[in-house]
């Protein structure tokens, strides 16, 4: 199975993959009527976000959308329905879809993030890992309503537990003993 591409989040000044959203409010190109098709084998839900954390607030900066042929048609001859104010453009890197830049939409998300940074093993990028185990760096994020409530850097607890336990895959620990694994490295998102 092809690695997918994650959304991400621009936190203190760099980017992060978001590994896990937990709560509601986030999100989802569906909730604003727009149906996604699959972009390429590393995105088969067929849209990525990119999000920031400015001011405190969580805020969809930018939409990549899968389209079908008649959409494509719309957009270049200008008669797309625009998201959040924005009309989108034809982005050729993945044959047939739509970029909505520049969107700055407040996120209501009520929930948290995990997000990693800097992969450290790269080859174990498979779905029997937990997917924030490859980063060299892990925070857990928490909002209410979009505001950023509590923030922790992940960081060294995940190293202590990968020392302990020298990549555990879910297959080989099951689902609930690795849970309790990741609950000692982010009790708020697990």
């Amino acid at each position: 199975m092809t690695t997918q591409i994650r959304d991400s989040i621009r936190y203190q000044g760099r980017y992060f993959c978001i590994e896990e959203v937990t709560g509601v409010g986030m999100f989802t190109p569906a909730s604003h009527g727009l149906k996604p098709v699959p972009l390429a084998t590393a995105c088969h839900r067929g849209f990525v976000c990119s999000f920031s954390l400015t001011d405190g607030a969580l805020r969809l900066e930018a939409l990549l959308l899968g389209i079908d042929p008649l959409s494509r048609l719309r957009i270049k001859y200008g008669k797309a329905t625009p998201l959040l104010g924005r009309r989108p453009q034809l982005d050729e890197r993945f044959g047939n879809a739509a970029l909505y830049p520049s969107l700055d939409w407040p996120v209501p998300l009520t929930g948290g993030l995990r997000v990693g940074a800097g992969f450290i093993h790269r080859s174990l990028l498979d779905p029997d890992f937990d997917p924030l185990w490859p980063y060299e760096e892990a925070h857990e994020l928490c909002f209410e309503d979009g505001a950023l409530t509590d923030a922790h850097d992940r960081t060294d607890a995940l190293a202590r537990l990968r020392q302990a336990h020298p990549l555990p895959t879910r297959r080989a620990l099951g689902w609930e003993a690795h849970r309790a694994l990741l609950s000692q490295v982010f009790p708020l998102t697990t």
